[in-house]
């Protein structure tokens, strides 16, 4: 339990009761509030009524529950994750452009794996924003360190630079290669 005086007629006590911090101003004078409260901290009865004591705030109503940690740390891995696919997304789309390719096929086929799920986790996070944004009026919350806000950002103006490629794509080459390469295919 703390105590201490703002000044002689008020009183500030900050104490657990169940299990939640209280912070809690006296109405009545300091001397008597302290008195009684010294009588509660040496387990002694007081005389003081608990019905001459507010509660200012409970410390628990700001702090961060479970639910809310639990929230927290999904919207950081899924900045994370946002970003690191916007980031696969970026070089796919610099490549395509370049080469009129996406990304090789790689090792077993790893990179073309990873390619292909970052595609799908930037239309993910572009088909929760939109339903975000049409359900509440307001996109996908900025996260811990705004990294959802920036993946969500980020997938928008890859969006806009895909229609480019693609429409670039058919422009200087004439097709737009499967997403899946061919044997015999132009990006074999």
């Amino acid at each position: 339990m703390m105590i201490s005086m703002q000044n002689r007629s008020a009183l500030t006590v900050v104490t657990t009761f169940p299990n939640k911090p209280l912070k809690v101003l006296s109405s009545k004078s300091s001397s008597k509030s302290s008195a009684s409260l010294r009588a509660r901290q040496s387990g002694r009865r007081s005389s003081f009524s608990s019905s001459s004591f507010r509660i200012v705030r409970a410390a628990g109503a700001g702090g961060k529950g479970e639910e809310e940690k639990e929230e927290n740390s999904v919207e950081l891995y899924a900045g994370i994750a946002g970003l690191l696919s916007c980031a696969v997304v970026s070089y796919s789309l610099f490549t395509l452009k370049q080469t009129g390719c996406g990304l090789p096929a790689g090792p077993g086929g790893l990179v073309g794996a990873i390619e292909g799920v970052s595609y799908l986790g930037v239309a993910g996070l572009l088909g929760a924003s939109a339903y975000k944004k049409t359900t509440t009026g307001s996109g996908l919350p900025a996260g811990p360190f705004a990294l959802l806000g920036a993946a969500e950002g980020v997938a928008f103006l890859l969006l806009v630079a895909g229609l480019y490629v693609g429409v670039a794509q058919v422009l200087e080459y004439g097709y737009i290669p499967n997403a899946v390469p061919v044997e015999g295919g132009k990006c074999a």
